[in-house]
């Protein structure tokens, strides 16, 4: 029978598990493009959402699932990946990971 740990129970800063095993760590080297959000407005009729940049860049529209899904907020950063893939990151979170190249 194989030892497991039970993770559930959460605090600290971010709701990190307090009784999470000690896995491995791992370093961010990827490239992205991002940009940071100003606002985010959503078409109720259209069942998407228009999310605006700081800096002057086009805005995107986004499904409504993308915003129920990643719960993106003003002040954070819309990201694309090499691969085309998108996704949302706390200010904090991506400032803190990923430093301006170009």
């Amino acid at each position: 029978m194989t030892e497991s740990n039970e993770v559930g129970a959460t605090g600290g800063a971010g709701g990190a598990a307090t009784n999470a095993p000690a896995f491995p760590k791992y370093e961010c080297h990827k490239t992205v493009s991002a940009a940071k959000i100003a606002g985010i407005q959503p078409d109720a009729e259209a069942l998407t959402a228009e999310i605006t940049f700081e800096g002057g860049f086009a805005p995107v529209i986004v499904a409504r699932e993308w915003i129920e899904k990643k719960n993106p907020e003003v002040g954070g950063y819309y990201v694309v990946y090499e691969d085309g893939y998108v996704s949302y990151s706390p200010a904090a979170v991506f400032e803190g990971g990923y430093t301006l190249i170009a």
